[in-house]
């Protein structure tokens, strides 16, 4: 629950937030802490995905104009503000989804498979829910109460970071007289006055409206190209399985899976079984010569006569089991009463270690 809440959490403050984050982490003192080794990955992905190495460099003039620009567009607090403001706002409500109760949850605590209860509607799930977890916005509540000032503290901590990368895009994007002039206008009450609020306008609820109104539109639009996209999708070739390499393709895929080429090679045979139709001629017994007929015929009837008998002695032991199963169940819950009307409790960890200690 918690692991899974923080993902949301974080990944929604991420997707809000900047493109990239280079997130370093010392120690990680307990269970609740992000690890970093689980995400290690995707942040390296990411990090390449914007690298900028080769880039040319920048001029140290047009940087410096660029950085007086970028202190006016994010000003000490200002953008760690308009974070906190988007997550309190924005994050919150959408991360309830996150925070429901699953059907996963459900079925472990209700014992009711979890498809079954993926079939009821939303209103008797969230009412199963509120049975299950009365206290389940109150627990929501409290996490991200307790977060908040952490979410805070992060966003102030990366505004240097975010202040310099918008200062060499500025450089990058900008000539030199271009960025002199955004200085001049930034000098001004206007100009500084927008420069201040140019983080925080991106979650003005003006802008949020007209985005979500455009919602509908774009998924019209994602939607409808879907089924060319599927027929162009169609026109590529299949990807392949073992039944499609070479021996050499197959020599190279077991070096690089660490396994030896006999093992894919008998994986390789297994799979050409199974996409087979059965009805290939080979499975047609018309084809056979009498011997193998009459072989296969005698050995079909062994195991038809075994395959009854072991279903016999199945049922057999079906009925024993649900016979003990039941002296059984009702013996344990007929004890556990006597015992709870006696006012039996478990023992505490801290009795056992009484116990050991007087050992």
């Amino acid at each position: 629950m918690i692991k899974k809440f923080k993902f949301a959490a974080a990944a929604a403050v991420l997707a809000l937030a900047v493109p990239v984050i280079s997130y370093a982490q010392d120690e990680a003192s307990d269970d609740t802490a992000i690890s970093l080794s689980e995400d290690q990955k995707l942040f390296e992905m990411l990090t390449k995905a914007f690298d900028n190495t080769n880039a040319t460099p920048i001029d140290p003039e047009r940087l410096a104009l660029a950085q007086k620009i970028s202190a006016k567009l994010t000003p000490d607090g200002g953008y760690a503000n308009s974070m906190a403001n988007m997550f309190d706002e924005i994050i919150r409500p959408m991360s309830e989804a996150f925070l429901g109760m699953k059907t996963d949850a459900m079925s472990a605590l209700t014992g009711i498979d979890k498809k079954e209860i993926g079939k009821l509607s939303e209103e008797k799930q969230k009412a199963i829910a509120a049975i299950l977890d009365p206290i389940g916005k109150d627990r929501a509540k409290l996490a991200f109460d307790h977060m908040t000032p952490f979410i805070s503290e992060a966003m102030a901590a990366m505004e240097p970071a975010i202040r310099e990368g918008t200062a060499r895009a500025y450089a990058r994007k900008f000539s030199t007289r271009q960025l002199t002039e955004l200085g001049r206008f930034f000098e001004t009450s206007t100009g500084g006055f927008f420069a201040a609020e140019s983080y925080a306008l991106q979650a003005d609820p003006e802008i949020r409206r007209a985005t979500s109104q455009a919602m509908p539109l774009m998924f019209e639009k994602a939607m409808g190209s879907a089924s060319s996209m599927l027929e162009k999708l169609a026109t590529l070739p299949e990807i392949r399985s073992l039944t499609d390499l070479n021996d050499g393709e197959i020599a190279k895929l077991a070096e690089l899976l660490g396994v030896s080429v006999e093992t894919l090679e008998e994986n390789r045979k297994a799979l050409a079984v199974a996409e087979e139709t059965g009805e290939e001629p080979w499975y047609d017994d018309s084809n056979w010569s009498k011997a193998e007929r009459k072989q296969e015929t005698k050995l079909s009837n062994k195991t038809d006569a075994l395959s009854d008998k072991n279903d016999a002695a199945y049922e057999q032991y079906s009925q024993a089991y649900d016979a003990w199963k039941e002296v059984h169940d009702t013996t344990v819950a007929t004890s556990r009463a006597k015992y709870k009307a006696q006012g039996w409790t478990p023992e505490t960890a801290a009795d056992d270690n009484a116990s050991s200690d007087a050992e």
